[in-house]
């Protein structure tokens, strides 16, 4: 577990949607994780929903940073429909 992450950085790595599907499957065990950024990616839908899928786990989560990638409509639709009141996200 990674208990003490409180920030993650990632932008223009390059993850695209198999790293965004990698990182989701960390993410609930990171219990501290406040912020995360992922911008300019290569993330498109089926990383967004990955992580959309583990976004309810992700209590402590304020800001998640998503600008940039190739994320359409589908995978815009189900961050929102994960997103919890007072989340600070941008797509």
């Amino acid at each position: 577990a990674c208990t003490s992450l409180w920030k993650l950085y990632l932008p223009l790595n390059k993850i695209g949607d198999t790293g965004a599907e990698a990182l989701a499957k960390s993410l609930p065990a990171c219990t501290s994780l406040k912020y995360l950024y992922l911008n300019d990616n290569k993330i498109g839908d089926t990383g967004a929903e990955a992580l959309a899928k583990v976004l309810p786990a992700c209590t402590s989560l304020e800001q998640l940073w998503l600008s940039g990638n190739t994320i359409g409509d589908a995978g815009k639709a189900a961050l929102k429909k994960a997103a919890r009141r007072g989340l600070d996200m941008l797509i």
